[in-house]
């Protein structure tokens, strides 16, 4: 400020060349600035967004396909059914087959093979654009016997069984591409006597793989598993080489597909970019409209510098707030899930027991040191959930605005803050901890919260009163010494308060010891494992608090 006090001192009305000068400058400057800061900011958000998106092309495209095999299978097993006691001739089988064929569109055709000691009957069935007909042809050909993996998978082995996909030319030479669902059949004495197969043409998987694709900088393509291809791979794979895509695979078991999906990285930069730009042209209008309001106010100095500053200092007031309410947004916007670095894998995850809650979790890596936290506000309802979006943004503000970094000080300091604005009376209780992800060295304060667990034990006991009580209570911290492979739980008590239908608590000892037992699993796969032990344990019963845990391995 004492640059620009001495710029307003020494303004004459001949300076708007030199002041215009400055403004280009700053402008360009300032672009810059923001140009590389957005670009770092967006990268991670957007290949995260690109990773989601291809996640829902697979399970969408896998929910599709699943839908249209499960009608298969279940409209085989019914036919299956129907031919218990329908194996006397070629003639009643077939009447069976076409009376089930015209309740199945999915089908094109069903197919009979018995074994010796029941004839060795071959019939088949198939719609023809609506029209079921016996096929009459020679078929026996269509199963052989001493060779054929449906014959052998549901025959002899007694299972239903998914084919590879094969080609079949019809008489006019049009070639369908077809697979079989093949299930086993029984006679009037419950003895195995052939296999039922239905045969299902691969044309509707192209409009599958369509329906499920949410943009076209997706490619989807289908492998079965004898390396044909069911849907080929598009442009997108085509005219890029394979270390620019982004590429996932996933399996379907039963019928022994591959799905691989692809995104060209570029989609990346474009959507990064994209956003810069907006961020860069909106800031350079903001720049140009302040320098602008400085020139008019160098020319006309009519007005007392004092009068200026108490202006500034009022309009800097009024975007700190703004800031602090756009922080509170992005904070409800943004879903802080799994992250992980070189020195620690994290999850956390927050499911409140009504629309809003009062729960609270976050952190941060800065100076090579780890910071988090969690949190449970006394109460319910808005004003809950309006106390927990401000000791969040607290627990930011005072690590990276205030530079305290001492976990004991970060609790006083917050307590400090929300008792002095705190007419309601409310209190959260409050973890915190800080980790030096190069010596394992975590340092924590507990303010009335929950005792964390390290290695299926309990941590250290280091408590002080809740925050927002008193303005002048004191906190002391702890430390322990993370070894490689530690693993820290942090959790409310709506984990170990849920109850069941017999209104028994879920209890802080099956806690422990699902812990003990999940030591060897990520973050990620520990939290599922509580929550599904969790779910099963209160089946059946309300959830009347908000259920918070957040897991940290020190890697």
């Amino acid at each position: 400020m004492t640059k620009l006090a001495l710029l307003l001192n020494k303004a004459k009305y001949g300076l708007e060349a030199k002041m215009t000068l400055h403004i280009v400058a700053t402008v360009v400057v300032v672009s810059l600035i923001i140009t590389a800061i957005a670009a770092s900011m967006f990268q991670k958000e957007y290949e995260q967004s690109l990773n989601h998106e291809l996640d829902d092309a697979i399970e969408s495209t896998e929910r599709l396909i699943e839908d249209e095999i499960s009608t298969v299978e279940t409209a085989t097993l019914t036919a299956a059914n129907v031919l218990d006691f329908e194996t006397t001739s070629n003639e009643r089988i077939e009447s069976a087959l076409i009376k089930t064929l015209k309740d199945a569109p999915s089908i094109m055709a069903y197919t009979v093979a018995l074994d010796h000691e029941h004839g060795e009957k071959t019939c088949a069935v198939y719609n023809d654009n609506g029209q079921v007909k016996n096929f009459r042809q020679k078929i026996k050909d269509l199963i052989r016997k001493d060779n054929d993996q449906n014959w052998i998978q549901s025959y002899t082995n007694g299972k239903c069984y998914w084919s590879v996909p094969y080609d079949h030319i019809k008489a006019d030479s049009s070639m369908f591409h077809l697979i079989a669902y093949s299930v086993p059949i029984v006679d009037k004495n419950g003895q195995r006597c052939g296999i039922l197969a239905s045969n299902v043409t691969l044309d509707w998987l192209t409009t599958t793989v369509l329906k499920s694709k949410s943009t076209d900088k997706i490619d989807v393509a289908i492998k079965a598993r004898n390396g044909k291809y069911l849907v080929e791979p598009g442009p997108i794979v085509e005219n890029n080489a394979q270390e620019n895509l982004i590429v996932k695979e996933h399996h379907i078991d039963r019928l022994g597909w591959t799905f691989i999906i692809s995104s060209p990285r570029s989609v990346i930069s474009h959507r990064v970019w994209k956003a810069v730009w907006k961020i860069v042209m909106f800031a350079t209008l903001l720049i140009l409209i302040l320098c602008i309001s400085i020139i008019y106010n160098v020319r006309h100095v009519a007005r007392p510098f004092v009068n200026e500053q108490k202006k500034i200092a009022q309009d800097k007031a009024s975007i700190e707030k703004e800031i602090s309410m756009a922080s509170d947004i992005q904070r409800k916007l943004l879903t802080l899930d799994a992250s992980c670095g070189t020195q620690y894998d994290l999850k956390a995850i927050l499911q409140p027991a009504k629309n809003i809650g009062g729960d609270l979790y976050d952190y941060t890596v800065r100076d090579g040191h780890l910071y988090f936290c969690i949190g449970d506000v006394s109460g319910k309802g808005m004003s809950a959930s309006l106390f927990m979006a401000m000791t969040t943004v607290l627990f930011r503000h005072t690590i990276n605005t205030e530079k305290i970094t001492s976990p004991a000080e970060i609790v006083k300091h917050i307590n400090t803050s929300i008792s002095l604005e705190n007419p309601d009376c409310m209190f959260v209780t409050f973890f915190t901890g800080k980790l030096n992800l190069a010596t394992g060295k975590l340092q924590y304060c507990n303010a009335g919260h929950n005792t964390p667990i390290i290695d299926g034990e309990y941590i250290g006991e280091s408590s002080g009163m809740p925050l927002g009580i008193d303005t002048d209570s004191e906190y002391e911290a702890g430390t322990i010494q993370l070894k490689p492979g530690s693993k820290l739980l942090l959790y409310t008590d709506g984990v170990t308060e849920a109850v069941n239908i017999l209104k028994e608590e879920y209890g802080e000892g099956r806690l422990i010891e699902i812990t003990k037992n999940a030591h060897t699993m990520s973050p990620t796969e520990s939290i599922e494992t509580i929550l599904s032990d969790l779910s099963a344990f209160s089946a059946g019963a309300e959830q009347f608090d908000d259920i918070t845990m957040m897991c940290i391995k020190y890697n």
